[in-house]
């Protein structure tokens, strides 16, 4: 009789203890995976930097030489004696005043100063504009070539300065430049006036 009244109780205990087995199988079951790789995890290989190209070296431009003016003579014209010229010099605040040069012949003076004959360049003058405190040394505006070739060296001779014999616009005058020839000169073949915008390009003179 006592038997019979705990078999349900035992049926009830056994029921319960296979479905807790049952949910525990559940929860522990299952296929673990491996963990995934962050998608914002590093490259493992690090990506180079651009490598900028070496700068090209700087270039060395030279500044031409000054262009005559309007209304002077080309650089390289070929002139005869008694041809004027018109060149510019700066000259009472004026960087473009004008001046006309004639060439009217040139003088043997014999030797002197340690080189060879002197030659003395007479050249007329005239004023286009006003010349006061002109920048024209004639000792070094002026040259030659005698008849080898060589180029003259400045000379000095009594009567021949370096100075302009004007001032003012319209006034005219001549001046003596003296020349000295080198070696074994003996004469002159071209006279040359080569500053400014005629320096490496003159023009030049012939008899």
């Amino acid at each position: 009789m006592r038997l019979r009244l705990l078999l349900p109780v035992v049926a009830a205990f056994a029921a319960l203890t296979l479905t807790g087995c049952e949910g525990t199988s559940s929860a522990s079951g299952g296929t673990v995976g491996e963990p995934a790789t962050p998608s914002g995890s590093p490259s493992s290989e690090a990506t180079a930097a651009p490598v900028a190209p070496d700068p090209a070296p700087p270039s060395v431009t030279r500044p031409p030489p000054p262009a005559a003016g309007a209304g002077a003579t080309a650089p390289g014209t070929v002139l005869s004696y008694g041809d004027p010229a018109v060149v510019e010099v700066y000259a009472s605040g004026n960087p473009k005043a004008q001046v006309e040069y004639t060439v009217k012949g040139v003088k043997m003076a014999g030797s002197g100063q340690g080189f060879g004959e002197t030659a003395l360049i007479t050249i007329e003058v005239r004023a286009i504009d006003d010349l006061e405190d002109a920048l024209a040394l004639a000792l070094i505006d002026w040259s030659g070539l005698d008849e080898n070739g060589n180029q003259t060296v400045f000379g000095i001779a009594d009567g021949c300065d370096d100075e302009l014999p004007v001032e003012k616009a319209g006034e005219t005058g001549t001046m003596c430049v003296a020349v000295a020839l080198t070696d074994d000169g003996t004469s002159i073949s071209e006279v040359h006036y080569d500053s400014g915008a005629y320096r490496g390009n003159p023009i030049v003179w012939r008899p």
